[in-house]
């Protein structure tokens, strides 16, 4: 063999076969189920009031005007699961959520 035949490098192409597996098809993919939400702030009158529940965590119109106006709002509607431990938290002073219960009152409820 020559000094160029020695450096060069020949490449083979090489056939792989791959085997897939298809996964069946479905039509429709389940979507993942919406939880139902609770309300932990004040009530506001022909809003919403404190512990209303709401079904797959739509609100209202006026509900979801609110917390559009003022978008802190939203960490009041707990998911139902996460209730006891968003209780707790607005039972302590200076927690987040007893700040936003706070304001919402002063924004919502006192005129």
């Amino acid at each position: 063999m020559s000094a160029k035949n020695k450096n060069e490098v020949k490449a083979e192409a090489v056939e792989v076969e791959v085997k897939t597996e298809e996964a069946p098809v479905s039509e429709k993919k389940p979507e993942k189920k919406k939880s139902n939400v609770v309300y932990l702030g004040p009530t506001i009158t022909g809003v919403v009031r404190h512990s209303e529940v709401f079904a797959g965590g739509e609100l209202p119109e006026k509900a979801a005007k609110c917390v559009s106006d003022f978008p802190m709002m939203a960490r009041l509607f707990v998911d139902i699961d996460e209730m006891a431990e968003a209780v707790k938290e607005l039972r302590k002073e200076k927690s987040v959520l007893s700040t936003i219960y706070a304001q919402t009152v002063n924004k919502y409820t006192r005129r």
